[in-house]
């Protein structure tokens, strides 16, 4: 929704939401999103972003997991364990996506795509996203301009080594 970004854009609601949860403006956020699933290997971007310490990254997570899927969600809330820099935020509405797209610098998806990798690129956004092998990236993908990691590369040291080449 082109539209919807522009208008996001132009209000500043990121600068909005970055001060409501205490974030610079010259701190690097990362969004991330989706249904909490093990699907999503959300927990190695988790392991990721407490790997490199940078007090001023913190990372954005929106979404919720489903009755099925509790024990991930909980397991990553343990492993974030009450991180400051880590903020769950939960199910959002569609058009409250683009003002926390609007905050981040940057997103990154391990695995399993969505309607959130769409919503990113439009919003202007570099991506990280891992390629599991069950859906085809590449019509995302026109312009070389999202870093795509093979099934084999998606790990939680390797996401932190695109997290830092990024932040330069």
């Amino acid at each position: 929704d082109t539209d919807q970004v522009a208008e996001t854009k132009k209000r500043e609601e990121g600068r909005r939401l970055r001060k409501s949860l205490g974030i610079s403006a010259n701190d690097l956020v990362i969004f991330t999103g989706g249904k909490l699933a093990p699907a999503k290997r959300t927990e190695l971007l988790i392991e990721a972003v407490c790997s490199l310490r940078d007090v001023s990254l913190h990372l954005i997570v929106v979404g919720d997991a489903d009755a099925a899927n509790a024990e991930y969600k909980k397991q990553l809330m343990e492993l974030a364990g009450g991180h400051s820099r880590i903020h769950f935020i939960g199910w959002l509405g569609r058009t409250d996506i683009y003002s926390y797209l609007d905050m981040a610098n940057l997103a990154v998806f391990p695995a399993s795509q969505s309607i959130l990798w769409q919503q990113a690129i439009a919003m202007g956004l570099p991506l990280v996203v891992g390629d599991t092998g069950h859906q085809d990236i590449s019509y995302l993908n026109l312009h070389q301009n999202i870093v795509i990691l093979r099934s084999d590369e998606i790990s939680s040291e390797r996401l932190a080594e695109e997290i830092r080449g990024l932040a330069r």
